[in-house]
């Protein structure tokens, strides 16, 4: 059986269905662990309506869907469900097909996660990540430090 983490608000159905299909499994809903930040009415959470994280459990591997803009202003809340998802001591694919800027404070994010796996013994893996989040990690020197997978095409 494979699981969704689907918010019960914050983002809108339409968002939550086209993410199910697009991951292209059967899935069904278990518990809403994943919010649109400007619903959490924190200061230090995303108020970028475009940002959103998903995270569903495929095979054992938790998968962290990452969509819209990854800076500054998103970074703690980044972390947080990245961290959340590494905690389960389960291998951790990130998602960043459907992220369309990343600066260094995501890629930060990135960098303290993939660590903590590798310590705790389990992986992090980039899925497909787009042309911008790639230049990023290129200009960092990282396309060698991380395991980078292509997406399925859609």
């Amino acid at each position: 059986m494979h699981a969704l983490a689907v918010p019960t608000h914050g983002i809108s159905s339409p968002v939550v269905g086209r993410l199910i299909r697009e991951a292209g499994a059967p899935y069904t809903v278990r518990s809403a662990i994943a919010v649109r930040g400007s619903t959490l009415g924190s200061s230090d959470v995303s108020q970028d309506p475009d940002f959103q994280i998903l995270v569903s459990e495929v095979d054992g591997t938790a998968v962290v869907h990452v969509a819209g803009e990854i800076d500054l202003s998103v970074r703690a809340e980044l972390a947080r469900m990245l961290a959340q998802a590494c905690a389960g001591g389960r291998d951790v694919v990130v998602d960043l097909s459907r992220t369309t800027f990343m600066d260094s404070a995501g890629l930060h994010a990135l960098v303290t996660a993939r660590r903590s796996q590798t310590a705790a013994g389990w992986n992090l893996v980039l899925r497909n990540p787009s042309a911008s989040v790639r230049g990023m990690i290129t200009m960092a020197g990282l396309e060698g430090w991380f395991d980078i997978e292509p997406g399925s095409e859609a």
